[in-house]
C-alpha cells in the first residue's frame, strides 16, 4: 500500500512538473511573438537599419514557423513527444543565444528564422505533451489554462519586454530564453516518457518529400506575407502591367510543380508524410475550418484595430496597448471558463456560445459606426474577448479527441499550418481593405468594412453550427417517431 501511494505521489510531483515546464515553454514561445515588436525601434538604431527592413526580424520568425509545422509533426511520429520536443527547446536555446552574440542584422535575422522553427517545434508538441500526461477526463481544463496561459503572456509581453529593454537593453529579451531553455529540457528529458509514437523511422524518399513539402510552404507563406506588407494594393492594381502577370504565373506554375513532385514522393514515402485518411474525416474538417475562422479574425483584428485606433482615432500607441489589455483579459478568463464548463456543459454547446459571442462583438461595432465611443468599443473586444477564449479551448479540446495516437504528429502540424495559412489571409485582407481607405479619415469606413467580413464568416459558420446543433438535438425525437 505504501509503495503504491509513493508511486502515485511521484507521478503527481512529475506532472506539476512537466505542467510548469509546458507553461514556461509556452511563455516564452509567447513573449519572443509579442514584445519583439516593441523594440523594433532599438534594434534599428544599434544596427543603422532603415525601418523597411526591421519588418524582416517578424517575418523570418513568421514564415519559418509556419514552413516547419508538418515536418515537426512527422519528426514527432517517429522519434516522439519527449525528442521532438527538447530539440525543439535546444534550438530556440541555440537561436537565442546567437541572437544575443550577434554583431551584424543579418546574423540577427539568422538568429530569428532558426527561432521560429524552434516555435514550430514546440508549440504544437505542447499540446500533445498535455495530451500524454493529463488524464482524458481532465483535458477540458488543461486546455483552458493552456490558453490562458498563452493570453496572459501574449498580454504582458510588450510591457514586459519594454521593462526589460529600458533597463537592461534589447537583448535581455532572448536572454530570459537561455534560463527558462535549461530548466525546460532538463524538466522534458527527465519527465516525459521516451517511448516513441511510431517505430518506424523516416527514409529517403520521405525525407526527400519532407524537403519538397518544405518548400512549398515556405514558397506559400512568403507570397501571403509579402502581399500583406504591400503598401499601395490599389495603384499596384491600376498600374498592372504584363511582367508582373508573367512573374506570377511562373512562380505558380514552379508552385505547381513542386505539389505534384510532393504527392508521388508522398505516395512512395514509408511512412507518407501526408496521410490522407486521417485528414479527411468530417470531425477533423470541422475542427479545421472552425480554427481557420477564429484565426482569419483574430490575426485581422491583431493588424487592422491599432491601424483603426491611431489614425482613425488619434489614440496614442500607450493607449492602444490599453485596449488590448481588456481583449487578452477576457481571452486568459473566458478560456478558463470554458475549460471549466466543458466538464458539464456538450462541446456543441459551448462552441454555440462562443461563435454567438463574437458575432455579438461584430454586430456592436456594425451599429456604432460611424461614432465609435469608447465604451461600445469596449464592449467590442470584450464580447470578442470572450468569444476567442471559448473557442481557441474547445477547438484545441476537439483537436485532442479527434487525433490518431499512431499520427499525431502529423495531423497536429497540418492543423497548425492550415490556421496560420488562414492568419495571414486574414491580415492580407486587412491590408486591401486599409490600402484602399488609406487616408486618416477613411479609417473608420476600412474597419466598418473589414467588421462586415467577420461579420459575414462568424454568421455563416454560426448558422451551419445551429443547423447540424438542431439535427443532434431533434434526433432522438425522430429515432422515437419512427419506433411509433
Amino acid at each position: 500500500m505504501g509503495i503504491v501511494s509513493m508511486e502515485k505521489i511521484k507521478s503527481k510531483i512529475s506532472i506539476i512538473f512537466l505542467m510548469i515546464a509546458i507553461g514556461l515553454v509556452l511563455f516564452i514561445d509567447n513573449l519572443d511573438m509579442s514584445a519583439v515588436n516593441l523594440i523594433l525601434t532599438e534594434i534599428g538604431k544599434d544596427y543603422s537599419v532603415r525601418t523597411n527592413k526591421l519588418q524582416w526580424v517578424i517575418t523570418g520568425y513568421f514564415i519559418s514557423s509556419c514552413s516547419f509545422f508538418l515536418i515537426s509533426g512527422r519528426v514527432k511520429d517517429s522519434f516522439g513527444v519527449r525528442n521532438t520536443l527538447s530539440l525543439g527547446v535546444i534550438i530556440i536555446f541555440l537561436s537565442s543565444l546567437t541572437i544575443v552574440l550577434s554583431n551584424s542584422f543579418e546574423i540577427l535575422i539568422l538568429g530569428r528564422v532558426f527561432q521560429g522553427i524552434g516555435y514550430a517545434f514546440t508549440f504544437p508538441m505542447l499540446l500533445l505533451a498535455l495530451k500524454e500526461i493529463v488524464p482524458q477526463n481532465k483535458i477540458n481544463i488543461a486546455m483552458g489554462c493552456f490558453v490562458s496561459i498563452a493570453a496572459i503572456s501574449s498580454m504582458i509581453g510588450p510591457s514586459f519586454g519594454g521593462f526589460l529593454s529600458a533597463l537592461f537593453g534589447w537583448r535581455s529579451i532572448f536572454i530570459i530564453n537561455l534560463f527558462v531553455g535549461l530548466i525546460a529540457l532538463t524538466i522534458f528529458w527527465t519527465q516525459l516518457d521516451s517511448r516513441k509514437s511510431n517505430k518506424t523511422t523516416l527514409c529517403k524518399t520521405s525525407m526527400a518529400a519532407s524537403v519538397v513539402l518544405f518548400l512549398i510552404v515556405f514558397a506559400l507563406t512568403f507570397v501571403l506575407n509579402s502581399f500583406s506588407e504591400m503598401k499601395d494594393i490599389v495603384g499596384f492594381f491600376n498600374n498592372f502591367e504584363l511582367i508582373y502577370l508573367l512573374h506570377g504565373t511562373i512562380f505558380l506554375s514552379l508552385i505547381a510543380q513542386l505539389c505534384f513532385i510532393f504527392y508521388k514522393l508522398n505516395e512512395n514515402s514509408s511512412p507518407p508524410i501526408l496521410i490522407r485518411k486521417n485528414l479527411i474525416s468530417s470531425d477533423f474538417i470541422k475542427v479545421n475550418i472552425l480554427r481557420c475562422l477564429i484565426h482569419f479574425v483574430s490575426f485581422s483584428l491583431f493588424f487592422s484595430f491599432p491601424l483603426f485606433l491611431q489614425f482613425g482615432k488619434g489614440i496614442s500607441i500607450l493607449e492602444t496597448s490599453l485596449y488590448f489589455t481588456i481583449l487578452t483579459s477576457a481571452v486568459a478568463v473566458f478560456s478558463f471558463l470554458a475549460g471549466k464548463a466543458n466538464v458539464y456543459v456538450k462541446d456543441y454547446l459551448l462552441i454555440a456560445v462562443g461563435l454567438t459571442l463574437l458575432l455579438s462583438g461584430s454586430i456592436v461595432l456594425v451599429l456604432a459606426f460611424p461614432i465609435y465611443s469608447n465604451n461600445l468599443l469596449y464592449a467590442f473586444l470584450s464580447l470578442l474577448g470572450a468569444g476567442f477564449g471559448i473557442m481557441y479551448t474547445m477547438v484545441n479540446v476537439l483537436l485532442m479527441k479527434n487525433l490518431s495516437d499512431e499520427y499525431s504528429g502529423m495531423m497536429t502540424g497540418f492543423f497548425y499550418t492550415l490556421s496560420f495559412f488562414a492568419g495571414i489571409v486574414g491580415v492580407s485582407v486587412s491590408n486591401i481593405i486599409f490600402s484602399i481607405y488609406s487616408d486618416s479619415s477613411s479609417a473608420l469606413d476600412a474597419m466598418y468594412y473589414l467588421n462586415l467580413v467577420w461579420l459575414a464568416l462568424i454568421g455563416a459558420a454560426l448558422s451551419l453550427h445551429m443547423y447540424n446543433l438542431l439535427k443532434i438535438v431533434f434526433a432522438p425525437m425522430e429515432v422515437c417517431n419512427e419506433e411509433v
